[in-house]
């Protein structure tokens, strides 16, 4: 019963203070992410051909998401910077706010599984819940807005699963992974690390067997669209976005790439580049200073390498 009553407390806290902030500021944030989401959304459903058509430029769960409120109001195809898009990412940006309320709510779940007092659970999700930081995050149209809410959530039902396995639980889990795969490639390590974490906790055959069958189902969707964009771009990978990024962190780091891959070209331009500057680019607008053409090709064709690179340093 107070479990119900400080949840209801930190709903009407959470929407209260998420209203006033609406009323100061009710415009979205657009960043420099923000137009490679929205026109790749919108070339996927323009072609109207399936998404892994696509998902080599960008995953394609948060590009897909700001189009829904202009197939929803029938203003598709909305151009960037329009009225109709401005007015579709007002609804995109009460969603995201929603999701961060669900997300305080999943804290103080996550906090009570942990055993954290009544209190500590309250104050850990005000602390959140109520943090300007957190609430102007959500008006910010990139797909990190939505991962945190993700992340608890995929906690939350880790630790379900820790005590009591289900079929439904470990189905939950996988359509988790496989969201969550889809909004950032980055957290495939999340079905790596407690798929197999959950298979050594439980001795039960059949438990295992459910386990081992989610883990699988997860595997062979990250297969499927390693296959379908060696098919369709010629690439063996997930996504170039994600790989660029993470060229560019390694770069920054001062990590060479092995010389028998042409991206060593890039390497001592990038390092003269950033000492010059004394403030990197991000790895986008490095790449497009040196070879615009690296980026007009939408297959990338130029980087058919990079992911060895990524993985392989």
């Amino acid at each position: 019963m107070r479990n119900r009553y400080a949840i209801c407390l930190i709903l009407l806290v959470a929407v209260a203070i998420r209203v006033w902030y609406n009323g100061y500021s009710p415009d979205p944030i657009v960043t420099g992410d923000t137009y490679g989401y929205f026109l790749t959304g919108k070339n996927m459903l323009a072609s109207g051909r399936p998404f892994f058509f696509y998902i080599s430029q960008r995953p394609p769960v948060y590009p897909l998401f700001l189009q829904l409120p202009t197939l929803m109001k029938r203003t598709f195809p909305t151009e960037l910077f329009s009225i109709n898009f401005f007015d579709g990412m007002h609804t995109v940006i009460i969603v995201q706010s929603m999701l961060g309320i669900i997300g305080v709510v999943v804290l103080y779940l996550l906090t009570a599984m942990l055993r954290f007092t009544l209190w500590e659970r309250i104050s850990l999700a005000f602390l959140i819940g109520t943090h300007i930081s957190f609430i102007s995050w959500e008006h910010v149209l990139v797909a990190e807005s939505m991962t945190v809410p993700l992340v608890l959530l995929y906690a939350v039902v880790v630790l379900r699963l820790l005590r009591k396995i289900s079929v439904f639980g470990v189905f939950t889990l996988c359509i988790l992974s496989i969201i969550g795969l889809w909004l950032k490639p980055l957290y495939l390590f999340l079905p790596l690390l407690s798929f197999p974490v959950l298979f050594l906790c439980w001795k039960k055959r059949n438990a295992r067997a459910w386990i081992t069958g989610g883990f699988l189902i997860v595997l062979g969707i990250v297969g499927l669209q390693f296959l379908a964009n060696r098919m369709y771009h010629g690439y063996t990978g997930f996504s170039h976005v994600s790989d660029i990024n993470m060229l560019g962190r390694m770069l920054k780091a001062g990590i060479p790439p092995p010389r028998t891959l042409s991206l060593s070209m890039y390497y001592a331009p990038y390092v003269n580049y950033s000492r010059e500057k004394n403030d990197p680019e991000p790895p986008f607008h490095f790449l497009d200073s040196i070879d615009p053409s690296i980026i007009v090709d939408p297959n990338f064709k130029a980087l058919e390498d990079l992911h060895r690179f990524v993985l392989g340093s």
